[in-house]
């Protein structure tokens, strides 16, 4: 009964674990759930003189649709990719001279992307590239909080953390607009962190790193990176 308890919790905090299917099941369900959301947004501009009430429900009916969307990147990136590749992201590990594990999975993500959705030519294709985006940066400090580098001084810590978070932004230029959300905004104030000059610049990054990730990631990972600049 816990254990069902449990399940329950989860779905309502993570809608997409209700999502069944294969991985080309749900990127179809995507695409059909964009294609709806791409007439209603065209018909709340053609009905642009129309009574508030059926605004509403067009507006409404987009959003729906948006969330369809997301839902099913999200299931997509979480359930298919994580499993496939599971191996290979464990296997991410940060701030280390050779970031040749993190490369492999930024490239199975490409490709896992360009397999489901045509290249940059719907939002599809920009919200599993999200999605994916996200659940790999989770994974970099999940190992950052859990195994902090080691390397034989400060400036290589920081050196090495600047160019996994290259690797990411690379990745992030496929799919991302300039608007979109800032999935690295943590990996780039943990680089600030690394490099303040002194105590009240780096309680500055610390503080919005708690704001970012919430304070009990926030501060864990703040305790790894203090670990890793003064080993």
């Amino acid at each position: 009964q816990q254990q069902q308890q449990q399940q329950q919790q989860q779905q309502q905090r993570e809608p997409w674990t209700q999502l069944g299917g294969s991985a080309f099941t749900l990127a179809a369900a995507a695409e059909e759930a964009e294609a709806l959301r791409h007439f209603c947004a065209e018909a709340l501009e053609a009905l642009a003189e129309a009574s508030a009430e059926v605004l509403t429900v067009f507006a409404a009916f987009t959003t729906s649709f948006e969330k369809e969307i997301t839902s099913r990147c999200t299931a997509l990136a979480e359930a298919h990719f994580a499993t496939d590749h599971h191996d290979a992201l464990r296997a991410v590990r940060c701030g280390r001279a050779d970031n040749s594990a993190l490369q492999k999975v930024v490239a199975a993500a490409t490709s896992f992307i360009d397999m489901h959705f045509r290249r940059g030519s719907n939002l599809c294709y920009c919200w599993l590239g999200l999605a994916l985006e996200r659940l790999i940066v989770a994974r970099w400090f999940h190992q950052f909080r859990r195994s902090p580098p080691k390397p034989s001084s400060k400036e290589d810590v920081i050196r090495f953390v600047a160019a996994d978070e290259k690797v990411l932004k690379t990745f992030a230029a496929h799919f991302r607009s300039e608007e979109g959300e800032d999935v690295l905004r943590p990996v780039a104030v943990l680089r600030a962190f690394l490099s303040a000059p002194d105590e009240e610049r780096q309680q500055a990054s610390a503080h919005e790193l708690c704001q970012l990730l919430g304070d009990a990631h926030g501060r864990a990972l703040t305790k790894a990176a203090q670990l890793a600049i003064l080993h």
